[in-house]
């Protein structure tokens, strides 16, 4: 389980879209409130309560724009104070592999304020088109240094339906929020090519 102590994200009753100025937006944000302001992730590991500091969308980003990233290498990135207690965990058997793997991607879903796999996908597709997207970013003011990884994300969202033609809007979001086939927490090592064919929902 990881998260602040906020209410849970039901994708059943989660509306599919909002309209922003003739614009259809995605209803994904699970909470706005990881969208204010970096705030710090709590994990609870074989009954201990452990803490990912408050960290900057520049910080998440370093790690999941990486060409391959594992579930290690996250939390020794961003909270390298709590690795030795994972390992201790793993090592004991307190802590099952399957667990450790679905808990990262509970902190994604955290930070990210929206499922992993559609964060995965919005940071493929920023870095993918990175000369449009990024630039744009930094053209609205947008500094990935302060803002949560929750409020980068909203800004690329928009940034990308913008851009689109709106007859691709509805394919993109089709695939943009399609959970993956058979999802499996124990597969958290992406390369580039894993990245897109989950954006193509292969």
């Amino acid at each position: 389980m990881a998260g602040r102590p906020r209410r849970a994200f039901n994708p059943h009753t989660s509306t599919p879209a909002a309209d922003s100025g003739g614009l259809r937006v995605p209803e994904i944000c699970t909470d706005p409130v990881w969208s204010l302001r970096p705030w710090p992730v709590q994990i609870i590991v074989a009954g201990r309560e452990l803490e990912i500091p408050a960290q900057p969308a520049a910080d998440w980003l370093a790690v999941l724009m990486r060409d391959s990233f594992s579930t290690d290498d996250m939390f020794r990135s961003l909270s390298p104070g709590i690795t030795d207690a994972l390992d201790e965990a793993l090592y004991s058997g307190a802590l099952p592999f399957e667990e450790y793997s679905a808990m990262a991607l509970d902190v994604i879903s955290a930070a990210a304020g929206r499922p992993w796999y559609i964060a995965i996908r919005l940071v493929a597709t920023a870095q993918q088109s990175w000369g449009v997207i990024g630039a744009e970013l930094l053209r609205r003011g947008i500094n990935a240094a302060v803002v949560s990884l929750s409020g980068w994300l909203d800004v690329a969202l928009l940034i990308m339906l913008q851009s689109m033609d709106k007859k691709d809007v509805t394919m993109f979001t089709t695939k943009l929020t399609a959970p993956p086939p058979g999802a499996d927490p124990m597969e958290m090592e992406m390369s580039a090519d894993d990245f897109q064919a989950l954006m193509d929902g292969q």
